[in-house]
């Protein structure tokens, strides 16, 4: 995302970009062996905690590469302090921080020290507002226009960044000091001579700051993106792809797929939009009415085949449907074996009433047929003189123990009234 603002910012091309790409892939290989740094302090063996100690400490490397290409880019450009700027410029001094007090925690002796402190509340807190939330913001403002095909009217953008940026940084400075100075983490109260009452304060107090720069900034979110007037394709003269849509972008896209020759296509070609509009690239011509896009080579990304995409269907939805329902019903199994023997009494109630009434009334449910369904209740009935199974009465003989075991309701059964689909029984009767 900084890769992507930064440059347009400063209006010049990123400094480095194969090194930047290097660096990324980087970050995510030595990601692997990060993770057990939050557990040096578990009694590990000393090779693992050297060996995630140095993964932890070789992280910095990429991230300084990625850091000082983006410095690089500034130099080289002539940067403009819009809205979206200042917030990459927020997520410089913060993620710098962040970085470097990663770089103190993992360091094995320093860790055992801070582990399970308000340091590494801070530590954290930097690393993830600073490095995730801060470009998240900038990149709000940035596609703004994109996504809405709106000019910014209200300037409360300003006013927030000023009041979240530096509320942040007194409030988890303050904590990153409590840390240090022994305050634990997960505890809700502390004694009153312990010296952090003034630090808690203070970060209380402009945490209550930044919440409310938070909340403006969704306040100016919403409000412009419904209330503020129409504005001009492209307005921060970006050269990527992505800004030679219609504003606000149609439904399918692109009218046509324009050929791409570099990573900055609307600098190269300053018309390429208009072209895209007129239908002069790749699938231009939509008489066919079909959804069609390009295979292309995954080397050179040349146009190889037309590809026709699928049209409209209830399939996905039955498909969620079926694994959604799947995954459910470990959890309503009680509930659908409820539903299950309340069919199946219905069922034998609207067809078979009358049999099963003569079936009881000559006595071919007994009290043989209590005994043998020892789980199920006696239900006595004076039709019959005797006993009968509440489980017959209600599912059609589910048990296995009911069919197999039982030998007077063979009369009953020829009757051709039982259901065999609730018999799990392997009898010729059932």
């Amino acid at each position: 995302m900084i890769a992507t603002i930064l440059p347009v910012m400063a209006r010049t091309n990123l400094l480095g970009y194969g090194w930047v790409v290097a660096a990324a892939v980087s970050l995510a290989v030595l990601s692997f062996g990060l993770w057990v740094h939050h557990m040096f302090t578990t009694g590990i063996p000393h090779m693992g905690l050297a060996f995630f100690s140095a993964a932890s400490t070789l992280v910095a490397v990429p991230t300084s590469v990625m850091i000082f290409s983006w410095i690089g880019t500034l130099w080289k450009g002539r940067a403009r302090m819009e809205l979206p700027m200042l917030w990459i410029t927020g997520f410089f001094a913060t993620f710098v921080i962040g970085g470097l007090t990663g770089v103190m925690l993992a360091v094995v002796p320093f860790n055992w020290q801070v582990h399970d402190t308000h340091f590494v509340v801070a530590h954290l807190h930097y690393v993830l507002i600073g490095g995730y939330v801060f470009p998240m913001v900038a990149a709000i403002y940035f596609f703004m226009p994109l996504l809405t095909g709106r000019t910014r009217f209200f300037k409360l953008g300003e006013v927030a960044f000023w009041l979240v940026v530096p509320s942040f940084h007194i409030t988890f400075l303050s904590v990153h000091m409590a840390g240090l100075l022994g305050q634990r983490r997960r505890t809700w109260t502390y004694d009153a001579d312990q010296g952090w009452t003034a630090l808690n304060l203070v970060a209380s107090i402009a945490s209550f700051v930044m919440a409310i720069g938070f909340a403006l900034i969704i306040l100016d979110v919403a409000v412009n993106a419904f209330v503020s007037v129409r504005g001009r394709r492209n307005p921060w003269r970006a050269g990527t792809l992505e800004w030679a849509a219609a504003i606000p972008s149609p439904a399918y896209g692109f009218a046509s797929i324009p050929i791409v020759q570099g990573r900055y296509p609307l600098h190269d070609n300053p018309a390429l939009a208009q072209h895209i509009a007129r239908g002069e690239g790749y699938l231009g011509d939509a008489s066919r009415n079909r959804r069609e896009t390009l295979i292309v080579s995954t080397a050179r990304g040349e146009p190889s085949q037309v590809v026709v995409l699928p049209g409209n269907s209830v399939l996905p939805f039955l498909l969620a449907v079926v694994t959604s329902t799947s995954f459910l019903a470990p959890c309503l199994r009680p509930i659908s074996l409820r539903v299950l023997r309340l069919w199946a009494w219905l069922r034998l109630r609207l067809s078979g009433h009358g049999v099963w009434a003569r079936a009881w009334t000559k006595g071919t449910l007994t009290r043989d047929m209590a005994r043998c369904c020892r789980w199920h209740p006696k239900v006595p009935t004076r039709r019959g003189g005797g006993d009968r199974c509440s489980c017959c009465l209600r599912t059609a003989c589910i048990s296995d123990h009911c069919c197999s075991a039982m030998r007077s309701c063979g009369p009953l059964l020829r009757t051709g009234r039982h259901n065999p689909i609730f018999s799990r029984s392997h009898g010729p009767s059932c």
